[in-house]
């Protein structure tokens, strides 16, 4: 995918992009402003081969994304939530987002609460091991 087939997609209103491939033209894509996820870059142009299909499951390195999931990404790659998972899943994450708020708070707090939290997790590692 380069910068043309980019710049229509936005202009149907596309706010992201994830393919199975190689982006070309960047610097052009960047300036779109719209994130794209690909597998790297290429100065090779591509052959437009079959027109594609909507609404059916694809395969991106080894995980199934059926219609409907979500797909989440940044700046360090993409997830996909499948949706019969959404409710666990968002549950949980929130659970995690509240255990690194509270670890924050330590963290930013006095020297003493920081040496206690460290020694909190060596002493659970050592019970681990």
């Amino acid at each position: 995918m380069g910068d043309f087939i980019l710049g229509v997609l936005k202009k149907m209103g596309v706010g992201a992009v994830v393919i199975n491939g190689v982006i070309r033209d960047i610097q052009d894509v960047k300036a779109w402003n719209i994130p794209v996820y690909g597998k790297g870059t290429t100065a090779a142009a591509g052959k437009i081969g079959n027109k594609g299909e909507v609404n059916v499951p694809i395969t991106i390195e080894g995980i199934v994304i059926q219609p409907g999931d979500i797909v989440v990404g940044d700046a360090d790659g993409v997830i996909v939530v499948p949706q019969d998972n959404q409710q666990s899943i968002l549950s949980k994450s929130l659970e995690f987002v509240a255990k690194d708020k509270k670890r924050d708070e330590i963290l930013t707090g006095s020297k003493e609460s920081i040496k206690e939290y460290i020694n909190s997790i060596l002493s659970t590692k050592e019970e681990l091991n």
